[in-house]
């Protein structure tokens, strides 16, 4: 019989709890008091949460070694992985070329190997926690259109409506068009 590792199991059941919250906007499971703004210090408190949970030997850094196999996704991730697959499906079928469907989804699945590549800013093969965050705090910044280090609903919702015109197509290649009214 196969143990599920204390780690594992939080991080399914966060994902299963989070989902709905997710769906409609992302951001909203960051706010931990509920009160409709998400501060840095509600970001950092959830990215260190997520930090200790893969730095398992505590010593400040994530390694190759320390990931699970196969990182956990919530509902969200894995359908867009799963649209990237039918988008990449389709765009092999226009161009006369057969594709399959396991593979492009391995291509397109985060992994330990991903991971540490997209992170680890100074080549030593490990995450450290400044390298963990910088990405989300970044995002933070970007959202934060007033600078005053707390993210509104509105700003959420503003940020979350440029994301959906990006997908949409605006400002992809120089190309513009298809999107709204257009």
């Amino acid at each position: 019989m196969s143990k599920i590792s204390p780690l594992m199991a939080t991080i399914s059941l966060c994902a299963v709890l989070a989902v709905p919250a997710l769906a409609q906007d992302p951001l909203a499971a960051l706010d931990a008091n509920g009160d409709g703004v998400i501060t840095k210090d509600e970001v950092l408190a959830d990215l260190t949460q997520r930090f200790q949970n893969l730095d398992a030997d505590g010593n400040g850094s994530v390694t190759f070694a320390e990931l699970p196999v196969q990182l956990p996704l919530t509902g969200e991730q894995q359908s867009r992985i799963d649209r990237r697959v039918e988008r990449a499906l389709a765009k092999a079928e226009r161009r006369g070329f057969t594709a399959d469907k396991e593979t492009l989804r391995l291509r397109f699945t985060p992994t330990r190997a991903k991971f540490i590549a997209r992170n680890d800013l100074n080549a030593d093969e490990q995450v450290d926690f400044g390298e963990f965050t910088r990405q989300a705090l970044d995002r933070f910044d970007r959202v934060d259109s007033d600078g005053d280090g707390l993210v509104t609903e509105s700003e959420r919702k503003d940020a979350m409506k440029a994301l959906r015109k990006k997908r949409r197509g605006i400002g992809r290649g120089g190309f513009e068009g298809r999107g709204e009214g257009e």
